[in-house]
Parts: structure tokens; sequence; C-alpha cells
């Protein structure tokens, strides 16, 4: 036999599990931010709310366009692809406002199919904390709080048009929403802090 059977001592090896001890620390912080300004939850910066309602924009300028992505697939993307691009320039120095320092350092191949993966990025992104924020400050509106389900509502629209304003034209004649869509559709790849046409 090689099950535990009760009364009888366990085997010998245990397996190795991970564990991390919060001490609440994280939903004390959600209750004080959520007291503070109801419906901010867990944001704890501007950026997050900022990439992932770009997510959802790029997303339903894509599927205008007829490629097939998700909200969710979109903005996790953009949010990897931000944090790779930050880290890349500061040297790979951990920073509390970027996250997969370790996981992404080293990955070259930043198109849209490879970052839009699971395994590329860390399996808590920043924008699970962003999805009561983007409903309670009328970012998105939805029938429900599912990411997938959101839409970008006008003042969604504006929030990304004035944090985007300083940047435009990122690329040529491009603004940074065009040129993102055209990544999420794979018409552009990034190398560097730049982007290519493929």
């Amino acid at each position: 036999m090689t099950g535990p059977i009760w009364g009888l001592l366990g085997p010998a090896t245990l397996f190795s599990e991970r564990r991390t001890r919060t001490l609440g620390l994280g939903a004390a912080v959600r209750t004080f931010n959520d007291l503070a300004v109801p419906g901010l939850g867990g944001v704890w910066f501007g950026k997050q709310l900022f990439l992932a309602t770009l997510g959802v924009v790029v997303a339903k300028q894509a599927r205008n366009e007829g490629r097939r992505i998700q909200n969710i697939e979109t903005a996790n993307a953009i949010e990897a692809l931000a944090c790779w691009l930050a880290l890349n320039s500061n040297g790979w120095k951990p920073d509390s406002r970027l996250r997969g320092a370790t996981k992404m350092q080293g990955k070259t191949d930043l198109s849209f199919a490879t970052v839009r993966k699971s395994g590329f990025y860390v399996i808590q992104p920043m924008r699970m904390a962003t999805v009561q924020p983007l409903l309670a400050l009328g970012l998105v509106e939805a029938g429900s709080e599912r990411f997938n389900a959101f839409r970008c509502a006008t003042h969604g629209l504006r929030f990304v048009d004035a944090a985007c304003s300083d940047f435009n034209p990122c690329y040529y004649s491009k603004r940074i929403l065009e040129h993102l869509t055209g990544w999420a559709k794979d018409e552009h790849i990034v190398m560097g802090n730049n982007f290519h046409k493929i």
C-alpha cells in the first residue's frame, strides 16, 4: 500500500508546498482603500486602472477589426508588456509597482501571441484587483462583474486618451491605441523598447 492508512504512521516523505502567510494584510489594505474611496478595493496606484482600461479598449478595437481575443488576455498581455519594458529599462531591479521581474527576465519574444499566454507573466496580475474599481469609477460598463463582459465607458476612453496624450504618436504617425491594436492583431513585434512591423 502506498497511501496513508488511519491508525498507521504516514509516509516518510512529505511533498513540499509553497505557502504564503499574508497575515491578512491584503484584506486590511483593501478594506481601508474601500472605506477611503468606496469601490477602490485593491488598487493602490493609477497605472493599474490605466493598464486594465487600456486592455479593454484594445481588445474591443481588435475585435472590431476581426481578431478574436478577450479582454482578460489582452489586459494581461498589455500589463506584462508594460512591466517588461519598465523592468528592462531599469536593469531588472525589483519595484513594488512592477510584477514579473524574475519570471520575465531573459524573455525576448514579445509578440502578442507569446505575451498573452498565461505562463509568460505572473499568476496574479494587477488587473485582478481592478474589477470592482473599474465599475465603481465608471471607467467600464457591464451587465456583470466579469472582466470579459466589460465595455469601455466614456470616462474610460477619456482616461486612456489623457494618459496617452503626451506619448502620441508613438510609432511614426500612429497613436498608442492604434499601435497596440496592431500588436494585438500580431502585425507588430516589440524589440527592446521599440515596436517593429512584421
